[in-house]
């Protein structure tokens, strides 16, 4: 079962966007501030992984470029001009916390990064790591589908860019209940459709809604 989703900045651990839990039958104020704790823990924690990553990337970049042809250079500065790297996943990584203070369990983190906005997936370490990748993968091209299919229809400032009926909306059928699916690319376009129907139907009993959704 899937813990939690935060959707945050991949540069600054106080910036987010979007955070779900799946276990939050919260009765005492103190574990609410747990709550908080563990997302402030978890964000540091993956801002941490990012920068490093990041740092052996350049490191990596500066080896190979060192050992190039200058042409070599040169077409690789042509091509990476006319290449869209739009929608394409910048960064990933996976970490595991074992700390009795923070969950009673073993909790597996998964987070990919994409235009500067990480997507984080919080989930038990007995669960398909496989699964959970898919699934992120899923859930970040989903959003950014209706994103897209919005901002076509209206301007940039009207828009939200993770309204919480779209999150919620994709959360629902593609995590039912923080359940991890089984799904090829036919099941996950079709669970996308559904996704779409479903807001496309609220838009029209709630008007007014629609214009951030």
């Amino acid at each position: 079962m899937v813990y939690g989703i935060i959707i945050h900045s991949s540069e600054c651990h106080e910036k987010y966007y979007f955070s779900y839990y799946y276990e939050t039958e919260k009765i005492e104020q103190e574990e609410e501030e747990d709550d908080s704790n563990r997302q402030q823990t978890i964000i540091k924690r993956v801002l941490e992984e990012i920068a490093y990553y990041e740092n052996e990337k350049v490191k990596t970049d500066n080896t190979i470029k060192n050992h190039r042809e200058k042409y070599l250079d040169l077409l690789d500065a042509f091509l990476s001009k006319n290449n869209n790297d739009e929608g394409k996943i910048n960064g990933e990584g996976f970490f595991r916390i074992v700390d009795p203070s923070l969950f009673k369990n073993r909790i597996n983190v998964l987070w990919k990064v994409l235009n500067k906005i990480c997507y984080t997936l919080v989930f038990y370490a007995h669960e398909n790591i496989h699964l959970a990748d898919y699934f992120l993968h899923t859930f970040i091209s989903s959003l950014k589908d209706h994103h897209d299919s919005v901002k076509r229809k209206k301007s940039k400032s009207d828009m939200e860019l993770f309204h919480p009926d779209t999150v919620l909306a994709v959360l629902y059928f593609f995590l039912p209940k923080g359940q991890l699916l089984l799904m090829n690319e036919n099941h996950a376009k079709y669970l996308n459709s559904q996704v779409k129907q479903f807001l496309a139907d609220k838009a029209q009993l709630n008007p007014k809604d629609s214009k951030h959704a």
